[in-house]
């Protein structure tokens, strides 16, 4: 019998311009909209939130990132403003029959995240 589960599949993702502005800030004209969270797995559209961090101040996109117990590794496409091209997430996900929660996290094939500490990181759109 399983007593506990630990479910975490969510990763934050600031998203900045060039010149640093915050593009997820509903107070700059420029934000990214409309922006849309695909699972190719499952040909499914992901959930997601928008949200102000209380200590850094920026705002975030909150992804739930595609997982499934007994998968080991999935991808979350995250498609920014009018783009053709998506960003990917890839997640390798620990292997374990009642837990959910991601080792490894890449982004467009570049690993930014793995361990414990907070699951976030920011992308620069030119």
């Amino acid at each position: 019998m399983v007593c506990c589960s630990m479910i975490a599949t969510n990763v934050d993702i600031r998203i900045f311009d060039k010149s640093g502005n915050d593009l997820m800030s509903p107070d700059n004209i420029n934000q990214v909209w409309p922006f849309k969270i695909i699972y190719p797995r499952i040909n499914s559209s992901g959930g997601f939130r928008i949200k102000k961090h209380p200590l850094d101040g920026y705002t975030y996109l909150e992804v739930i990132m595609d997982s499934k117990i007994g998968i080991q590794k999935t991808m979350t496409l995250v498609r920014l403003g009018n783009k053709a091209i998506a960003h990917t997430i890839e997640t390798q996900w620990q292997n374990s029959p009642s837990n959910l929660t991601p080792e490894k996290i890449w982004h467009n094939g570049n690993l930014i995240w793995q361990g414990t500490s907070e699951r976030k990181f920011d992308i620069t759109l030119q």
